[in-house]
């Protein structure tokens, strides 16, 4: 009976071990710092952890089962008791710091990947703005009403372009301040960022403003050369008809 009961015991500090080993071996895997460069490994990083988190679980089954099993002991084994308590107590603070591992790290590539989702739209909004404002600069002056009308309608049709950006633009900005207003572990990266993206904004609109007032000018030159043109052409024909007449 004795050799039972101890064996009992023997059994138990086995498996608080092997708990405490496999816990060991868990928390090793959480020591590291990398939370993903882009939007693609913070998720592979994501997915690695979710799996972590089911080995986690199957321990947590275990850490309750040593639980349950250290409270049948004590009292089978009185005269064991403190160092049957003593084994789950190491055990279940092991549990509560490889816990507190696992969801800072969980909390931690969360925040990567909302900062790296900022990051991606920042990249295009930067990118699509300083596309646009290229395209507004490049565009040449024309040479005739026909042409100078066309190119103020299309610069028009640019500026609905930038008007249906607006509300994506406002989302970035809204998100990022979101996160800085959580204490985002990259705030300053995301003031920063904001800050550039703002510039971008405004500067795009100051170049739009300025295009539309020198297009809206080269019409006013190409509608004013067409009219004066027109008259010459008028008092041209006029100067003929009254030469042709003085021959006559």
């Amino acid at each position: 009976r004795k050799l039972s009961l101890a064996g009992e015991v023997h059994t138990f500090n086995r498996d608080a071990s092997e708990a405490n080993s496999r816990m060991k071996e868990k928390s090793s895997l959480l020591k590291t710092d990398d939370c993903g460069r882009d939007l693609n490994t913070v998720k592979a990083l994501q997915r690695k952890h979710d799996g972590l988190e089911r080995d986690l679980a199957a321990l947590d089954s275990k850490v309750s089962s040593l639980g349950e099993e250290a409270k049948v002991l004590q009292e089978r084994h009185p005269e064991r008791s403190k160092n049957i308590q003593d084994t789950q107590s190491s055990v279940e603070e092991a549990w509560k710091e490889l816990r507190e591992k696992a969801t800072a790290r969980k909390t931690r590539l969360e925040d990567s990947f909302k900062f790296q989702n900022l990051l991606s739209d920042h990249r295009d909004l930067l990118s699509w703005s300083s596309d646009m404002k290229s395209a507004i600069i490049s565009e040449e002056m024309a040479s005739d009403v026909t042409g100078a009308e066309a190119i103020l309608e299309k610069h028009q049709g640019r500026k609905g372009e930038m008007n249906a950006r607006e509300e994506t633009f406002a989302a970035s900005s809204k998100f990022g301040e979101d996160l800085v207003e959580a204490n985002h572990y990259a705030s300053d990266d995301i003031t920063a960022k904001l800050s550039l993206l703002d510039e971008a904004k405004q500067s795009l609109l100051d170049t739009w403003t300025k295009r539309q007032l020198e297009f809206s000018q080269c019409l006013d030159l190409q509608v004013f050369l067409r009219d004066t043109q027109q008259v010459y052409d008028w008092m041209g024909k006029q100067e003929a008809f009254l030469t042709s007449k003085e021959v006559g």
